[in-house]
């Protein structure tokens, strides 16, 4: 059974959603996202996400999937991602309740969830954005 997963890609005022079937609790997403930061394609980390992680699609929002566990948004901007758990309810008439579980750099979840980044590169749509990864340890 898969764990389910929406990340959110936003870049002053655009945003992107990708979703993705398979190992969307966060350390395997700290995998993805620290694969992605290493593809050598072309892209914007959008495409890029999508080119890297086979399973990844492109989806309307984070709501247009009903089942999904996780839910990842990085604004490229800033470097701030922010991940939540979703809790369902089934069978009661009850909204899911969202839980932050990581608020902060992309780096720090990645190395949080003991991933050792590999060389790091900004993949951000414009150029100079280091500030998308931070520094390499």
């Amino acid at each position: 059974m898969g764990t389910r997963a929406t990340y959110c890609f936003s870049n002053e005022g655009y945003k992107t959603t990708v979703y993705v079937h398979w190992d969307g609790y966060p350390s395997g997403a700290a995998k993805y996202f620290n694969h992605v930061l290493n593809f050598k394609g072309a892209g914007c980390f959008a495409t890029k996400f999508i080119k890297a992680i086979y399973a990844a699609e492109l989806t309307e929002s984070h709501d247009y999937h009903g089942d999904t566990e996780f839910m990842y948004d990085l604004d490229l901007v800033t470097n701030i991602l922010t991940a939540l758990k979703i809790n369902r309810f089934w069978g009661e008439d009850r909204e899911p309740e969202k839980q932050v579980v990581f608020q902060g750099k992309l780096l720090d979840f990645i190395k949080q969830n003991n991933i050792h980044p590999l060389t790091m590169k900004h993949h951000d749509c414009r150029e100079n954005n280091a500030g998308l990864i931070g520094s390499n340890p």
